[in-house]
């Protein structure tokens, strides 16, 4: 089987970085591409190149009523994040029948490129449909661009400038009764 390029469009994107450390460390390059209703494609699969290099494929949906659309291009270690627990602030206390866990976490952002980044960067805290288990967010700093608390994710949209390192914490406390187990 043999490929042909039948046509092969320079679109320009709108570049930012993501990351959910809780998850994974690395940081996701990401292309937001827009305006492609004039280039009047067909709904199928097509090629992604990034400087020369070939980083994947993609279903192009035309006909779909999203104005834009947001492609995974690589990961990149030059904006690099790293998550780590706060020990002296996490601590477990019990009062009569309940135990309230508090947990701490420092994630520090370092754009190690020699132009801005964008970065979007999410942090999960738990969430509880229980009655008998109280989950407060005690720290969130610098505040948050975001709080979707009905799923438990605080967001961050920040521009790095080249060289720059941030830090962002996230402290949070789940209080329930002792002699219930909490799975983490």
């Amino acid at each position: 089987m043999q490929l042909i390029d039948l046509i092969s469009y320079n679109i320009n994107a709108e570049y930012n970085y993501y990351c959910a450390p809780k998850l994974s460390q690395e940081t996701y390059l990401i292309a937001t591409l827009g305006g492609l209703e004039k280039y009047n494609l067909l709904p199928g699969r097509a090629t992604v190149t990034f400087n020369n290099t070939f980083v994947g494929e993609t279903m192009l949906k035309p006909n779909s009523t999203d104005e834009k659309v947001t492609l995974t291009l690589t990961t990149d270690p030059r904006v690099s994040v790293k998550r780590e627990k706060r020990s002296d602030f996490c601590h477990t206390k019990h009062v009569g029948n309940s135990t309230t866990v508090t947990q701490s976490y420092l994630i520090t952002v370092k754009n190690n490129q020699t132009k801005s980044a964008k970065l979007t960067l999410k942090e999960q805290y738990p969430i509880s449909n229980d009655k008998d288990i109280e989950v407060k967010l005690v720290e969130v700093k610098p505040e948050a661009t975001y709080n979707k608390t009905e799923i438990g994710v605080v967001t961050w949209e920040v521009e790095l400038q080249p060289g720059d390192t941030r830090t962002f914490t996230v402290t949070y406390s789940v209080k329930h009764p002792t002699d219930r187990a909490i799975a983490w």
